[in-house]
C-alpha cells in the first residue's frame, strides 16, 4: 500500500514539476522524486536506496548501486509484460513467496522482516521485490511451459548427473596439454 502512495505522490510531483509548480531544487532533494520512468511507471530514488540496502544485506555480487537501478528498471518492464498478460500475483501467493525467500536463510517471514527492517529496508520494498519475481516467473511459465518437453530419460539423466553417478570417464592419457619449450617442465 505504501508503495502505491509513494508512486502516486511521485507522479503528482512530476506533473507539478512539468507544469512549473515545483522548483527544480525541491525535486532534486526529494527521495520520492522519479529517478526513472519506465513505460509510465516511476522508479523513485527511495526505491533505489531501498534496493541498494537490500542487495548489500544479501551480499549480492557486483556494484549495489548499479544493480539496484538495473533490477528496478527490469522489474518495471517485467511487471508491465505480466500485467499485459493478465498476471497479477494475489496477496496470499506473494506472502507465500516471501515465506519461501525468508526460508532460504532459515527464517520465517516475520524474523526476516525484522532483520532487514533493522537495516532500514521497508516491508513494502521486500514485498514488491517478491511480487515482481513471482509475476515474471508466472509469465515465463505461461508463455513457455507448453513449448518445453522433458522426457523421462532427460529427468533420469539429470538425476544421475546430480548424484555423481555419471558414466563419463576421462583417462589421463586423453588429456592434451600444450607444452611450449619454455614451460615444458611446469606442464
Amino acid at each position: 500500500m505504501r508503495h502505491l502512495l509513494i508512486a502516486r505522490w511521485a507522479r503528482a510531483l512530476a506533473l507539478c514539476a512539468g507544469a512549473g509548480l515545483v522548483p527544480a531544487a525541491v525535486l532534486a532533494q526529494s527521495q520520492f522524486s522519479p529517478a526513472y520512468t519506465v513505460n509510465d511507471k516511476v522508479v523513485t530514488y527511495f526505491e533505489i536506496e531501498q534496493r541498494r540496502t537490500f542487495l548489500t544485506l544479501l551480499r549480492a555480487p557486483g556494484d549495489p548501486d548499479k544493480l539496484a537501478r538495473e533490477q528496478l528498471i527490469d522489474e518495471r518492464l517485467q511487471l508491465g509484460a505480466a500485467e499485459q498478460a493478465g498476471i497479477f500475483p494475489p496477496p496470499d501467493v506473494v506472502a507465500a513467496g516471501m515465506e519461501e525467500f525468508a526460508g532460504r536463510v532459515s527464517m520465517d517471514t516475520e524474523q526476516f522482516l525484522r532483520a532487514i527492517g533493522a537495516a532500514g529496508v521497508e516491508e513494502e520494498s521486500f514485498r514488491e521485490f517478491v511480487r515482481a519475481g513471482l509475476a515474471w516467473r508466472d509469465l515465463i511459465r505461461t508463455r513457455f511451459s507448453g513449448k518445453v518437453q522433458v522426457s523421462d530419460r532427460d529427468v533420469d539423466r539429470a538425476i544421475q548427473s546430480a548424484s555423481g553417478g555419471s558414466t563419463v570417464r576421462v583417462l589421463l592419457s586423453e588429456i592434451i596439454m600444450p607444452a611450449p619449450p619454455a614451460e615444458a617442465a611446469a606442464v
